[in-house]
């Protein structure tokens, strides 16, 4: 019976140790960059370690407080998410805890970038992570701000903040737009669609060249107030401008280059894709033309 007792023990005892006392970590957590992140963001989230997901993989090259440290990036992820009110915001409405998870399966081939494997559910985002995880807090950031919608608004955090930043630009005092509101004497407002732009984005296609293609409209506008009927033809029947995707303004089927075209009730309407190009003087040439 002795004998039994002995060898349960030490069979039990390799498990109790290999369990860990993580209390330590687990405070150096929630008083480090997990507090600065709920401070910044003025939210309550509350920062934890999966510990049992960590154990079996835990070693001289990967120690609990190396396990810290990358959670700790995540927590920086959050907190530069939180840099403006929209931020904060849209962080604090979506996000009431952080989960640290260790996932051997989560590789740069597997995601398809770098950083941690990220899902935000029921106000918990979990970070999945292992030692080889690199660019943690830069690819937090990226992917909270893509999946995040500030109170109210229409687009992702990450894309507001891309166009009003582009907009502000491009659309600045020496834009074609403001060119063109000074020489046509009167507001033309842009309403760019970017329901339907924004999935088009993506490689060297940007929030900006969205923007900037744009302007390249106000720019035919600007060339068109240089002549009287061109002048006139603004001054009485455009009042606004809207840039949208037009995957079937093509040349060929324009039958000459630049965007489709047209004007209705006051909305001067320019259809393009990336491929549309001599813009300004299409634009220019075609309202010069109008009846």
């Amino acid at each position: 019976m002795l004998d039994r007792v002995v060898i349960s023990c030490l069979l039990l005892f390799p498990l109790t140790a290999l369990a860990g006392d993580h209390s330590a970590q687990d405070a150096a957590l929630r008083a480090g960059d997990a507090a600065t992140m709920a401070a910044h963001c003025e939210a309550d989230i509350t920062p934890s370690i999966d510990w049992a997901s960590f154990e079996p993989a835990l070693g001289d090259d990967w120690t609990p407080d190396m396990a810290v440290n990358r959670c700790n990036s995540v927590a920086n992820g959050v907190y530069w998410t939180c840099d403006d009110d929209a931020g904060k915001a849209s962080v604090g409405a979506a996000v009431t805890a952080l989960r640290c998870v260790h996932d051997d399966s989560v590789t740069d081939a597997a995601l398809g970038r770098k950083g941690p494997g990220l899902s935000l559910t029921d106000g918990v985002l979990e970070a999945r992570y292992n030692p080889a995880t690199t660019d943690i807090e830069d690819a937090t950031r990226l992917w909270l701000s893509q999946q995040l919608k500030p109170p109210g608004g229409a687009n992702s955090l990450h894309d507001t903040r891309a166009i009003d930043t582009s907009v502000a630009y491009y659309f600045g005092s020496s834009s074609y737009k403001a060119l063109a509101e000074d020489r046509c004497g009167k507001p033309l407002p842009a309403d760019i669609r970017w329901t339907d732009l924004l999935p088009h984005l993506g490689g060297n296609i940007t929030h900006d060249s969205a923007v900037k293609w744009c302007d390249s409209v106000y720019e035919g506008v600007w060339g068109a107030c240089d002549t009287d009927a061109g002048r006139a033809l603004v001054s009485e029947r455009v009042s606004s401008v809207a840039c949208t995707w037009d995957a079937a303004a093509t040349a060929e089927a324009l039958g000459r280059k630049g965007p489709s075209l047209s004007l209705t009730d006051g909305v001067l309407r320019a259809g393009y894709h990336w491929d549309s190009t001599d813009i300004g003087d299409s634009v220019r040439d075609w309202l010069v033309a109008q009846p």
